[in-house]
């Protein structure tokens, strides 16, 4: 096993893997932070905007540990998802990481990591976030 994924579960003390919600408009950027998730064998969704992302959230189960949110997107801002997810009881809970490449304000999160964001850096505030959230 991997130091990091042996960290991760370790931090986490979750006996499955650690879902993920991860919603960024940048297909590449998206694309190559689903694929670093995957291979700390995290089960990872994506969407493309906070619509889609909300649509996830009302419909799919269970909910996921964590979100990864990016907060500049089209359709569905990722600041416009948080205030529509914190009105949803049933998935308001569920902790945010806000990754972003200018300076947030006003958005509650869990985390805040800016972009560029160190690979290691992501994978120790996910896990960090995930093992503090209560299981569902």
């Amino acid at each position: 096993m991997p130091a990091c994924l042996s960290a991760i579960h370790a931090e986490t003390r979750l006996a499955r893997p650690i879902r993920v919600l991860l919603v960024e408009d940048d297909l590449d950027l998206r694309g190559a932070l689903a694929d670093l998730l995957r291979l700390e064998r995290m089960e990872v969704v994506e969407a493309e905007n906070g619509l889609d992302a909300l649509l996830h959230l009302r419909t799919v189960k269970p909910a996921p540990d964590v979100i990864v949110l990016d907060l500049d997107m089209p359709v569905m801002s990722g600041r416009e998802f948080r205030e529509a997810q914190l009105r949803e009881p049933t998935v308001a809970a569920v902790p945010v990481i806000l990754l972003s490449s200018h300076r947030v304000a006003g958005v509650p999160a869990a985390a805040v990591l800016e972009k560029p964001c160190a690979p290691e850096r992501l994978l120790a505030t996910i896990a960090r976030v995930a093992g503090a959230a209560s299981p569902r």
